[in-house]
């Protein structure tokens, strides 16, 4: 009797368990879902990728501090580390032997550490302009630069971008930016520790009303131009076919246009895009492929672009080069001599991955390491 009276009771479950997720199947689909495509948690916060000297070791910047690899190998050593009053928030290395990075503790000045005597300079470096009077900041762009902020005599905003002798590399600070709070300085995704003498930066600002201008700064450090989109749209990443300037937006549009020239949307998804955006370009001209990652998907969206005609296709991509990073988020990417791209995330750790088809959803598009074991 009492045999009988357990099994009733574990047919009572089971009917019971078998109601409650048949009512609910979606969600549960749902949540096998999540759980399938979950990423390990990696006990690194990667937030910057700093480049790769001639002895192939690479730096980086992390939550606990900056580091280097023995060569290319997962060896690591760190070189600078983060204290509660001295946290890094960007740096430039120089590929030989000398870091520029900002601290939260000393936001108007920079510190330069010299990686073979294992010294910081003191005092720390106070950058100067002409057309700053009080300065209020100063921010390391990965690229060796360092973006001002401050106001005039007269109590104007005004904004630098300065080289490491504090000589100004554009025009910036003649421009009217009165009431006008920076947005970011983009690079293209990949080349961020390539000097400007040979790769272009976008500047983006935005006032109160939340109307934006964006510049354009010319590889060679030429001056400032507007770029004329309308002043709605937040960039947040850009890429350039010959002359050709493409802008992403955060609302997932792509426009196309030239420096001093009008520019055309091309395609409008609908996704939406945080700012600094990994969009990375694979493919020449006449069809390129803009390979990006949306924050309201978990994919890889990549634009295939006639460059001609300017017809766009999308495709979703999570297989391949894509399935260890597609629902991830990526804070940094670096291409290496070998023209694999490296992939540094949030929480899951660092990747290379092998582009071969960009624009295929097939498991034969291209590869990708396992986290962490980006080097042999």
């Amino acid at each position: 009797m009492k045999t009988k009276r357990t099994y009733g009771i574990l047919f009572s479950i089971l009917a019971a368990l078998l109601v409650i997720t048949g009512c609910n199947a979606d969600a549960s689909a749902g949540l096998f879902r999540q759980l399938a495509n979950s990423r390990e948690i990696v006990d690194v916060r990667y937030n910057q990728l700093l480049g790769q000297n001639p002895a192939s070791n690479l730096y980086f910047l992390t939550d606990k501090g900056i580091y280097a690899t023995a060569g290319e190998t997962t060896s690591i050593s760190l070189k600078i580390a983060n204290e509660t009053d001295r946290l890094i928030r960007t740096a430039y290395y120089d590929k030989n032997d000398t870091i520029l990075y900002t601290i939260n503790a000393e936001p108007t000045k920079v510190q330069k550490y010299t990686i073979s005597t294992g010294v910081l300079a003191n005092p720390s470096l106070t950058p100067t302009n002409l057309a700053i009077t009080t300065l209020l900041s100063a921010k390391v762009i990965p690229n060796g630069l360092i973006m001002l902020t401050g106001t005039s005599s007269t109590g104007e905003t005004k904004y630098a971008l300065v080289d490491s002798a504090f000589a100004e590399v554009s025009d910036l600070s003649a421009q009217s930016l009165d009431g006008y709070s920076l947005v970011g300085v983009w690079q293209i995704t990949g080349s961020g520790s390539t000097s400007i003498t040979t790769s272009p930066l976008v500047v983006s600002f935005v006032n109160t009303a939340e109307e934006y201008k964006h510049f354009y700064l010319a590889a060679g450090g030429a001056n400032a131009q507007v770029l004329n989109i309308a002043d709605t749209h937040r960039i947040v990443n850009f890429f350039m076919d010959g002359a050709n300037i493409y802008l992403l937006t955060s609302n997932g549009r792509i426009f196309k246009g030239t420096s001093g020239g009008s520019f055309t949307e091309i395609v409008d998804v609908s996704e939406t895009y945080p700012d600094h955006a990994f969009g990375y370009l694979a493919g020449t001209s006449p069809t390129l492929y803009y390979i990006t990652k949306p924050n309201n998907k978990d994919q890889l969206t990549v634009f295939t672009i006639n460059a001609t005609t300017n017809a766009v296709t999308t495709t979703a991509v999570t297989k391949g080069y894509a399935k260890l990073i597609y629902n991830t988020e990526i804070v940094d990417a670096l291409e290496l001599t070998s023209g694999d791209l490296l992939v540094a995330t949030a929480r899951n750790g660092m990747y290379k991955i092998t582009i071969t088809t960009p624009n295929s959803n097939e498991d034969t598009n291209g590869s990708s390491s396992e986290a962490e074991k980006y080097f042999p």
